[in-house]
């Protein structure tokens, strides 16, 4: 009996941790999107008369939606009826975007590249700064880190003992 309790007590302790880490990254996910969106808000929040600017801050916000819904089309399957067209129709992809996708190895390293741009576009129209346009490029690199972690623990398989 105490062999069995302490094998049953190591084995609930191990799926604790497992459970605690992937909330973790979770957590990690939401924070750095809303690290991402909550700075450009509020860097632009004067720049609401531009049109050009006003274009690329809709297309940042249907790119980090549209990534968040590529990570959970990873990991649940409830998601895999939904195809790119789907996108296309409720406007989180244009066309031509769902064509580069389609091809894409890895869609959601795609979609983040194209937030990657759209910020250096930003940057490039003096909109941000090269300061915060890396503080931004590191929340991306954080972002790619913890959606693959997340990802790999998510689908792998159990092993088998």
């Amino acid at each position: 009996l105490p062999l069995a309790s302490f094998v049953l007590a190591l084995f609930i302790n191990l799926k604790l941790n497992w459970f605690q880490g992937v909330i973790s990254d979770a957590w990690g996910i939401q924070g750095q999107m809303n690290d991402m969106a909550m700075t450009l808000g509020a860097l632009l929040a004067n720049r609401g008369d531009e049109e050009h600017i006003v274009r690329l801050k809709y297309r940042i916000y249907r790119y980090l939606n549209l990534v968040h819904f590529e990570l959970y089309s990873k990991i649940d399957a409830k998601f895999e009826v939904v195809s790119l067209q789907d996108c296309v129709e409720c406007r989180l992809l244009s066309e031509q975007e769902a064509k580069l996708l389609s091809h894409a190895p890895v869609r959601r390293n795609a979609i983040l590249l194209w937030l990657g741009n759209a910020f250096r576009e930003l940057a490039d129209e003096k909109a941000i700064s090269e300061h915060q346009l890396r503080r931004l490029l590191d929340s991306l690199q954080k972002l790619r880190g913890l959606m693959d972690g997340l990802i790999k623990e998510l689908t792998r398989v159990a092993p088998i003992s």
